[in-house]
């Protein structure tokens, strides 16, 4: 320990005044990760301060990924955290979540790329992990080499850099924000949910070029990353964001209305492939800081029916509510997913519209079907149809199933005495070229019960 661990030079315990928190090792220095006695090396260097009367933070630079173990009671301490190059930011959140049991304070360092990539990715790269930082719960982020000419932040001379302006636009947007969560979009635009003292801030951004829609309150403004403001007045009820590759911030949103379609779901998520009524509810809770009334109502696929599908609700602020529901698919839903629309006619200091789309599944995976089409030599189509039976406690299962495509006569095959494990069956069509990129429908109807299970397919769209 004494090879590693040096007495500190007599200045500074002589001059405890002049020193604050100490960070041992660089942004590039992973050595402490390798070190097998780190907590205890960390106390020595403590009490070497200690002796002069000062008692900094004591930093600890870790890199990630690592397997070392994160070192744990360490008193007032902090882990400057920097990830590797090549790190994805979307594997910030993951990547950091551990560290947060070692109870110490987190620092993270962000590292621009190098000069001789475009600017625009360069400053895409860099706003992206600066929000992925805000998503880990990390409070206080660093850039690495700020005085670095064009890789930096600021030259030698004391001129901002390219980065600068991307940098100042996303701090100034996340400081002090907690982040609330990622709504489901139209688009499937990227988007994550921040809260600042009531004010949301949303960022969006996408591979290709599009537009979103969102209702954000009458107080929207969407900021560039290179600086430039443009205010979003709503258009029938809703804000039209143009959202692409290079992330975009709007500030001013009204938090309470992204944070009640985040609050909104289903009691059960799954619905079994049954014939009947199936009991559900929707869940939800009001985030408007006072009491409001609602009315809500839920679009269903063709052929489904819910029993009620409208509702009048009352709740205070903060208030939790479950609206009770019973649905029964149509016959020939699918077995996957489904979009359902919940639609809230939010009355509160104004009257508000919330359109919220949630998944359900249909199916619970107790039994699986599965198609496998193929191309035969002599130019038919066969398709095998795969059942497996995962039931717990076991079920004997007994179906009837029925193939049908257009302009093709049905075809019938019967699964008998079906106990855990799989059946296989064949089915045999003309002309596979002529039926490539047409539907297929496979209906099982369980004979010895209530399952009711469809498939559709396209034929041919894995062959090559």
């Amino acid at each position: 320990m004494e090879e590693i661990l040096p007495p500190l030079p007599s200045p500074l315990r002589q001059s405890p005044a002049e020193f604050s928190d100490r960070l041992l090792g660089d942004d590039d220095d992973s050595g402490l990760q390798t070190i097998s006695n780190l907590e205890q090396a960390t106390k020595l260097i403590r009490q070497e301060f200690d002796r002069g009367g000062r008692i900094p933070a004591i930093g600890l630079a870790w890199a990630l990924p690592h397997d070392a173990p994160i070192p744990r009671g360490l008193g007032r301490s902090f882990l400057a955290i920097s990830p590797q190059v090549g790190i994805d930011d979307t594997q910030y959140p993951s990547l950091i979540a551990p560290t947060k049991a070692s109870e110490m304070q987190r620092w993270l360092t962000v590292r621009p790329l190098p000069s001789t990539e475009p600017i625009e990715q360069r400053a895409i790269h860099l706003v992206r992990s600066l929000v992925a930082a805000r998503i880990a719960g990390v409070p206080l982020t660093f850039a690495t080499d700020v005085i670095s000419g064009d890789a930096g932040l600021v030259r030698p001379d004391g001129a901002p850099t390219p980065l600068y302006l991307p940098w100042r636009t996303s701090t100034l947007a996340l400081q002090g924000t907690k982040y609330v969560g990622s709504l489901r979009m139209k688009n499937q635009s990227t988007n994550h949910i921040f809260e600042r003292n009531g004010e949301g801030i949303v960022v969006l951004m996408a591979p290709e070029p599009t537009t979103e829609t969102m209702n954000l309150g009458d107080k929207v403004v969407l900021q560039e990353i290179w600086g430039r403001q443009t205010p979003l007045p709503r258009i029938d009820g809703r804000q039209l964001i143009p959202v692409s590759q290079t992330p975009v911030f709007l500030t001013g949103c009204a938090a309470q209305l992204p944070k009640w379609d985040l609050a909104v779901g289903f009691e059960n998520t799954r619905l079994a492939s049954l014939r009947g009524a199936q009991p559900n509810a929707i869940v939800g809770r009001n985030t408007f800081n006072r009491p409001v009334t609602a009315e809500v109502s839920m679009k269903l696929p063709r052929g489904w029916e819910a029993n009620p599908s409208t509702w009048s609700i009352n709740v205070a602020a903060n208030e939790a509510f479950r609206l009770p529901t019973e649905i029964t698919l149509s016959d020939d839903a699918s077995l996957g997913d489904a979009d359902i629309q919940i639609d809230f006619q939010v009355l509160a200091d104004r009257p508000e519209h919330i359109e919220v789309v949630r998944t359900l599944g249909v199916g619970l995976g107790d039994v699986e079907i599965d198609v496998i089409d193929r191309k035969l030599e002599d130019g038919r189509l066969e398709l095998e149809q795969i059942v497996i039976n995962n039931t717990k406690p076991e079920e004997v299962l007994e179906f009837r199933c029925n193939l049908s495509v257009s302009g093709q006569k049905r075809q019938t095959r019967f699964v008998s005495g079906l106990r855990v494990g799989e059946d296989r069956k064949l089915y045999h069509l003309p002309n596979a070229d002529a039926l490539k990129g047409q539907e297929l429908r496979l209906n099982l109807e369980q004979l010895n019960g209530r399952r009711n299970l469809n498939k559709r397919m396209v034929i041919g769209r894995e062959w090559k």
